[in-house]
C-alpha cells in the first residue's frame, strides 16, 4: 500500500465512521483490511459520540466488547490519541499511566499500542488503534515503517525517542515565558497552525496568536471528501 493510498483509505474511514451510529456496526470489514495491510494482530475502531470513545469494531479482540468497551476523551490511550491529535505510540502500553484495562477485550496480552486519530473537516470522529504483537516504529518525519527492525535501529530510534522527549519537556518549562529581548523589546510568539482542532493546543503552548494559518490542509480535507 502505497503512503498515498494510505492517506485516502484513512480519510475515507474518518467519513464513513461520521455517518455511522454506534448500534451499528457496518465496519468490520474495514478493521480486518487494515489489519492485514499491516501485518498485526490487532486493528480496532473507536467511534467519538457525545465526548466518548466507543469500540464499535474489532479484528482481534474478543469480538463480545464491541459496544461495551466506552471511554471519556481523556481515559486511556485510545484518549490521549484524541487529545495530542497525532499518532500515539506506547511500547509497553499496561506500564503507561492512562493505560485503562478492560478485561473483557483480552487485550493484556499486547504489549504495544498505536492509535491514530481520524479526523473529518478538522473534527476528531474517531481512532484507529493496533496491537502488533511484532516490535513496530512508525517514523512519521521519513514516511517509514519498520516491522522487527534490525537491534541497530531499534537503539537508533530509542535514542531519538529521549532526545524528542527531553526536548519536549525543556520547551514545556519556558512555553508561558513572555518573549523579550536583552533590551527590553517585547516579541510575539505566534503559532503555525493548520487544523481548527489544534487552537486549544497552542493555547496550552503559551502562543499569543497565529502567525500563519496553513489553508492547503483544510482545503485537501475537502478534496479528499469531494473525491469520494
Amino acid at each position: 500500500m502505497t503512503k498515498r493510498s494510505s492517506i485516502r483509505t484513512l480519510a475515507t474511514i474518518a467519513q464513513i465512521i461520521q455517518r455511522s451510529d454506534p448500534a451499528e456496526n457496518p465496519l468490520a470489514h474495514i478493521v480486518t483490511v487494515v489489519r492485514q495491510q499491516m501485518k498485526v494482530d490487532v486493528c480496532s475502531l473507536y467511534l467519538l459520540h457525545d465526548k466518548e470513545l466507543i469500540l464499535i469494531a474489532t479484528d482481534g479482540l474478543d469480538p463480545s466488547s464491541v459496544g461495551k468497551v466506552r471511554m471519556g476523551i481523556h481515559e486511556g490511550l485510545t484518549g490521549l490519541a484524541v487529545e495530542r491529535l497525532q499518532l500515539v505510540i506506547v511500547k509497553e502500553a499496561v506500564n503507561h499511566p492512562r493505560f485503562k484495562y478492560f478485561p473483557e477485550t483480552g487485550e493484556e496480552k499486547f504489549q504495544t499500542f498505536a492509535g491514530v486519530p481520524l479526523l473529518q473537516k478538522n473534527k476528531v470522529v474517531g481512532v484507529l488503534a493496533i496491537q502488533p504483537g511484532d516490535t513496530v516504529i512508525v517514523d512519521g518525519n521519513l514516511g517509514f515503517v519498520y516491522i522487527n527492525p534490525e537491534p541497530e535501529i531499534l537503539k537508533e530510534y530509542v535514542s531519538i525517542q529521549k532526545k524528542y522527549a527531553n526536548q519536549v519537556v525543556s520547551l514545556q518549562k519556558i512555553s508561558q515565558v513572555k518573549a523579550v529581548t536583552k533590551d527590553g523589546e517585547r516579541i510575539a510568539v505566534e503559532a503555525n497552525v493548520g487544523l481548527y482542532s489544534g487552537l486549544k493546543r497552542i493555547r496550552e503552548l503559551g502562543a499569543e496568536g497565529i502567525g500563519l494559518y496553513r489553508t492547503e490542509f483544510p482545503f485537501r480535507a475537502e478534496v479528499e471528501r469531494l473525491l469520494q
